[in-house]
């Protein structure tokens, strides 16, 4: 018996898998290469650059605060004299605090750059998966791959996105996007096909996009909504309405149990909202709107008009075939010109940090895009066909000439170098180490370091760390307190304790007296400063700072006017505060912290009725165990107050615990 030879279109599907596969590996590939190679995702350094210190922190605390309350929210007293960790602050590292409680807190720098990587990699896969769950055909998907890997790579250089968003430690925010697509071509064919499981998939794979994002919904829910309205007026081959009454209950039930499944990290952030602060920055469309659309078209990387070109096709073609498909689709992509773009308009929708979402906008284009680049490809001719072999050759040479440029220069700037690491790369600079050795030299663990951090750029002082946040990494490695950081823009009342930026607690050229009143009721033991001012300051006052150690070190930079590139040396002082002792702003009392809590023990000898104020700040939810009353006390212009509490006689020692409760509304300071 003869067999017949297998279709056409079978090679064909193979072929394209193969070639996406391809492409896809060759991205995880270069973003390995970014990250250091599989060498430095194992070794025990973080990633110091950028945000990436404050997610990593935030990861640490993490298991400890899930076995406290069930949730990732506690009280960690390693920045700003004590603050509530949760969603307000840092918003996004909700990927990373699961990552690091599967994990059970071992291994914590490899996990973080684990995940980093692994979110990374993972867009074209999770770009295929879009589209394939979206019901595009193989050379669709294939387009929609190869178009999204050029918009993540040739989209505005190195100081461009969407490659920054992993670069300035947005990781979650760049994996949420393609992920939610994914979902969505889900939800669509869970509309159009039904299905127990593909409903119980659908609601679960929604819980892990909101909770790898907060913001997801904003683009997601429109694209939904529209997705779901086209299906209620579609009507089936037979005439019957495509949406069952069990499918109509089954989406109204999907954001309840997805909103329920994310309690453990929304809830404390709800009830600690009254803690909520200015960060003063977001990404807010700050320039012109019509400007910024003008701009698409006059000075956009090219991909961004081949991809509104392409998609325009693309929809027409999808529309006729599959019309659910393409309002869910444009929902999305409806949702992304309003927060992309729009939103400026309404400066009140800042603090929701639209800007961002422009990543969302073009990437409902590449899947729009790919089938409009299918249609002009495909034909019912033979796939070695003189027609579709020169129609493909036109395609290749025309976005060869367009992308082949920024793709280069792209990854010769992603990539690194042996001179110059990676956009992801994780080797410890040179000053981080002699950070690290000056405090273990010189340092308890639980004591206080002055640490300025750099933020905005101060006139003719260039950033001493060059990109690095080294704070948010020195209480893992050297167990200390730090006034200033984990970021100087904390999103928390609290965030009145820093030091940077040329501000010492809220006051720029701050004078002696000035640094007195906060010494005495934050208590720093040592003080690490690089600014012009700080540094006179430590000079000019060696009765009060004793210098042990200067580090100097050229950082490259830039002449704005010029383009001129040039090295300027920045110097560190690292001294000793002396005369500020002790864990109390009043009173006596022996503190030890530790993520979660503390532990306050009266001193020998001490009065048993005498109160004492903690150097820590009282925040809503904070408990005594055994049961004891605990007293708000403002001191200076801090707006959050202090822990002031008299131990019973009955009692050697104190045990604080951060419990998120629903009487959380902080105490109002007297008049």
């Amino acid at each position: 018996m003869s067999v017949s030879p297998p279709p056409r279109r079978s090679f064909s599907a193979a072929l394209l898998s193969a070639l996406t596969l391809a492409l896809s590996l060759a991205h995880a590939a270069a973003i390995l290469q970014a990250c250091g190679g599989p060498a430095a995702l194992t070794n025990p350094w973080p990633i110091p650059t950028h945000d990436h210190p404050i997610q990593f922190h935030s990861s640490t605390l993490a298991p400890t605060f899930f076995a406290q309350s069930g949730t990732n929210a506690g009280y960690d007293p390693s920045f700003m004299a004590g603050y509530p960790k949760s969603i307000l602050f840092p918003p996004s590292s909700t990927l990373f605090d699961v990552a690091a409680l599967l994990t059970a807190g071992r291994w914590p720098a490899p996990t973080y750059k684990i995940t980093v990587f692994l979110a990374v990699a993972a867009f074209p896969f999770l770009t295929w998966l879009a589209a394939h769950r979206l019901g595009l055909s193989p050379l669709a998907r294939f387009a929609t791959v190869l178009l999204g890997l050029l918009y993540v790579w040739t989209n505005g250089g190195e100081g461009g996105f969407p490659l920054n968003y992993a670069r300035y430690g947005m990781v979650p925010y760049f994996l949420a996007i393609p992920l939610g697509l994914a979902w969505l071509g889900q939800f669509v064919r869970f509309v159009q096909q039904g299905g127990i499981v593909r409903g119980l998939t659908t609601t679960l794979f929604g819980a892990l996009v909101w909770m790898v994002h907060i913001t997801t919904p904003l683009v997601l829910a429109p694209a939904a909504a529209c997705g779901y309205l086209s299906a209620c007026r579609h009507r089936r081959p037979d005439g019957l309405p495509c949406l069952t009454r069990g499918r109509h209950l089954a989406i109204a039930a999907m954001p309840v149990i997805i909103i329920a499944l994310n309690a453990f990290w929304w809830w404390p952030g709800l009830l600690l909202r009254s803690e909520r602060g200015d960060s003063g920055f977001a990404l807010a469309n700050r320039e012109p709107v019509l400007e910024r659309l003008t701009d698409v078209v006059a000075v956009a990387p090219p991909i961004q008009v081949v991809l509104y070109g392409l998609a325009l096709l693309g929809a027409l073609q999808l529309f006729r075939r599959q019309p659910i498909t393409t309002w869910a689709l444009g929902g999305l992509l409806a949702a992304g010109v309003f927060w992309g773009y729009l939103a400026g308009f309404f400066r009140s929708l800042d603090f929701l940090q639209p800007g961002r979402h422009t990543y969302a906008l073009h990437l409902a284009a590449c899947l729009y895009a790919g089938a409009g680049l299918s249609s002009i490809l495909a034909s019912e001719d033979h796939p070695t066909s003189s027609a579709r072999i020169v129609r493909t050759l036109a395609v290749g040479l025309i976005g060869a000439r367009l992308f082949a440029p920024d793709l280069l220069e792209n990854l010769s700037l992603r990539l690194g170098t042996p001179n110059r690491p990676g956009f992801l790369a994780c080797r410890p600079p040179e000053r981080l180490i002699w950070i690290i050795d000056q405090i273990k030299r010189s340092m308890k663990p639980g004591e206080r370091l002055l640490y300025e951090e750099s933020g905005f750029d101060l006139p003719d002082e260039p950033d001493p760390y060059d990109g690095g946040r080294f704070s948010g990494l020195l209480p893992w490695f050297t167990g200390v307190e730090l006034l200033g950081g984990p970021y100087l823009h904390v999103a928390l009342r609290s965030n009145f304790t820093q030091f940077g930026e040329g501000r010492l607690f809220g006051q720029e050229n701050w004078t002696e007296a000035h640094f007195r009143r906060y010494a005495e009721i934050y208590r720093p033991s040592a003080i690490l400063c690089w600014s012009r001012h700080a540094r006179a300051f430590c000079e000019a006052h060696p009765e009060l700072i004793e210098i042990l150690a200067r580090h100097e070190q050229p950082v490259l930079r830039v002449d704005l006017r010029t383009g001129r590139a040039f090295t300027q040396t920045t110097q560190l002082i690292f001294g000793r505060v002396k005369g500020y002792e002790g864990s109390t702003a009043r009173g006596s009392a022996e503190v030890q912290a530790r993520p979660g809590q503390l532990w306050v023990r009266r001193p020998p000898g001490a009065r048993l009725d005498a109160p004492a104020v903690l150097r820590y700040h009282y925040v809503p939810g904070l408990t005594g165990r055994p049961p004891i009353p605990l007293q708000p006390v403002w001191l200076g212009a801090d707006p959050v107050p202090l822990i002031a509490l008299t131990p019973p006689a009955e009692a050697a020692s104190l045990e604080l615990s951060f419990r998120p409760t629903p009487n959380a509304d902080p105490p109002a300071p007297p008049p």
